[in-house]
């Protein structure tokens, strides 16, 4: 019975080594075919995206024993630039240890490059806050759009001046900041 396990265990462990991604036996394969990465749109740009643009790190290749393993790849960067927003990137990445080269799509969409902060007006001691109700943001292409604001609590029972956060979603998007509350000692009356 040990004899049997001995060689299961000898025969899972030859096995095992011979396919293991990054072997002595797969480095010596050469690689045959470099297969693309499925092509990716990219929301939110560089600044206020929630999920960052990243590179793929690796591709699948086909190997001339026949067997499939993923290589590392460096690539050529990807332009934020006004004029490829919406436009299809080719970006080429050279495959590690090969001579090969990868393909990956791209595409760009607009994407906001700064936001106006809200402003709030001063009130009185114990009256309710006026607060914004929209951030506009403003895009690559020169486009602007308003998103609605969210706020945490505007206290207004003690006199002086006081930053309030906000927050504001989008597609791929999130703003934040704070915005000046100015309590004042005299009942204010908001204009009409």
């Amino acid at each position: 019975m040990k004899k049997v396990v001995a060689l299961f265990l000898c025969f899972f462990l030859l096995v095992g080594f011979t396919i293991v991604p990054g072997s002595k036996v797969e480095a010596s394969s050469s690689v045959t075919h470099v297969y693309s990465p499925k092509s990716y749109t990219h929301y939110g740009g560089v600044t206020y995206a929630v999920k960052k643009f990243t590179y793929p790190k690796s591709v699948k290749v086909k190997l001339s024993n026949g067997r499939y393993a993923y290589r590392s790849v460096k690539w050529s960067k990807v332009s934020f630039q006004k004029e490829y927003l919406n436009r299809t990137q080719r970006i080429v990445g050279s495959v590690q240890g090969t001579n090969k080269k990868a393909t990956w799509y791209v595409r760009v969409k607009n994407y906001p490059i700064k936001v106006s902060t809200p402003i709030i007006r001063a009130v009185g001691k114990g009256q309710k806050a006026n607060l914004p109700t929209k951030l506009t943001a403003y895009f690559a292409n020169g486009q602007r759009s308003t998103y609605p604001l969210e706020w945490d609590q505007a206290y207004t029972s003690k006199l002086g001046t006081r930053m309030v956060s906000y927050k504001a979603r989008g597609l791929n998007l999130y703003f934040s900041g704070k915005a000046k509350l100015v309590v004042r000692d005299v009942q204010l009356t908001q204009p009409v």
